[in-house]
């Protein structure tokens, strides 16, 4: 969730614009709801310089896709949006990860019936969806509602992994979604530019 915090503050470095004091509540809120639903004091933890520079490279470059998101392109149809969002990742990972399955076999051996669902619902769905939703909602608010994706993940670690899932995770999952409920009662006008 560092990408929330590093939108927020690319906003107000390159664009010059100010965060709404409830959308920096909400951030703070979200980030401590993280660090809880995390489950990172349910175990030892080492700190691995290497790893959070990757995972803050990785947050870098998420951010960048929601501001991109929000802010590029938003004369041209949703799913023409998309597909171009879509193709240049996809030329992007194919440089960094060279599509050797398509010819090792691998691919038509059942790897296929994964990689179509993968690519469906985590490929092509969402970047649809933010090039609808991120020039209405803007950057910072579209940051925040992206947060949800921890509450779902750990709700289904539970209900589909049968995950034991600690107090203070479930504690995370609700003052994220509190944060995302706060910043919508807030900003409840954001509703009537969607429509």
């Amino acid at each position: 969730m560092q990408y929330l915090w590093i939108s927020i503050l690319i906003e107000v470095v390159v664009f010059r614009k100010k965060p709404h004091r409830m959308q920096l509540i909400s951030a703070s809120i979200v980030l401590v709801g993280t660090v809880l639903a995390g489950g990172i004091f349910n175990e030892a933890i080492t700190l691995n310089i290497k790893g959070i520079g990757f995972g803050l490279l990785a947050a870098f470059c998420y951010a960048l896709f929601l501001i991109a998101s929000g802010r590029v392109g938003n004369d041209l149809p949703v799913l023409k949006k998309g597909a171009l969002m879509i193709t240049g990742s996809c030329m992007v990972t194919w440089i960094i990860f060279p599509p050797l399955f398509l010819f090792d076999g691998l691919f038509f051996d059942g790897l296929y019936k994964w990689g179509l669902m993968l690519a469906l619902l985590g490929t092509v769905i969402p970047p649809l969806f933010f090039s609808f939703g991120m020039p209405r909602t803007g950057v910072s608010l579209g940051a925040i509602l992206s947060a949800a994706e921890l509450p779902v993940a750990v709700v289904s670690s539970s209900l589909i992994l049968r995950e034991d899932v600690q107090a203070l995770q479930w504690i995370g999952v609700f003052l994220i979604l509190s944060a995302i409920v706060l910043t919508n009662i807030k900003f409840g006008k954001t509703i009537d530019k969607l429509k």
